[in-house]
């Protein structure tokens, strides 16, 4: 789970056993209460153990994901995508062509 402090929402993205590609998203209110929770565009794959991270930049936000396992192998890939207010924005994921050094899992991100 990760919390968008800009847009507050919340994210739960990937996980399980086995692996998942599934994102869900929901909002956080003004005393910390949460929305319904809704699917939003799934990853580009199955993973756990994966690092997720934020970054604001001059161009709005954006959420990425680091790594993790497929259910058969150690991932080295990073995904990420543009968030609007309501979540993933109308684009989706994009795996970068710039993969981690080496495959991680369990591994943290922070900007």
């Amino acid at each position: 789970m990760l919390v968008d402090t800009v847009n507050a929402r919340m994210f739960a993205l990937g996980g399980s056993i086995p692996p998942s590609d599934s994102v869900e998203s929901t909002a956080i209110d003004g005393c910390g209460d949460l929305g319904t929770w809704e699917t939003e565009t799934a990853l580009p794959m199955a993973v756990q153990g994966h690092a997720v991270a934020f970054y604001t930049g001059v161009h709005g936000e954006v959420i990425y994901t680091l790594g993790g396992h497929d259910g058969t192998d150690m991932s080295a890939a990073v995904q990420y995508a543009s968030l609007d207010a309501n979540g993933v924005d109308g684009h989706g994921w994009t795996t970068s062509a710039n993969p981690l050094p080496e495959a991680r899992h369990g591994a943290a991100a922070f900007v």
